[in-house]
């Protein structure tokens, strides 16, 4: 699994809506977007936020496994 569908698989499952986390990060939504899109990637800040937020390692974020 790539990346980018990783963070919005893990999103999903947590049952958040893309807006609660750019809220949660203080970040734009379209930010988040951009993320799981592939069209950037956060910055390690954001990657430490998400881990953070996600309960799961930083590793674990990037992995291409599922």
């Amino acid at each position: 699994m790539k990346v980018k569908r990783k963070m919005q698989y893990i999103r999903e499952r947590l049952g958040f809506k893309q807006s609660e986390i750019a809220a949660l990060l203080g970040v734009a939504e379209c930010s988040v977007s951009r993320w799981e899109t592939g069209l950037s990637m956060p910055p390690y800040r954001r990657l430490h936020q998400l881990s953070t937020l996600y309960e799961v390692p930083i590793e674990e974020l990037m992995s291409t496994e599922l």
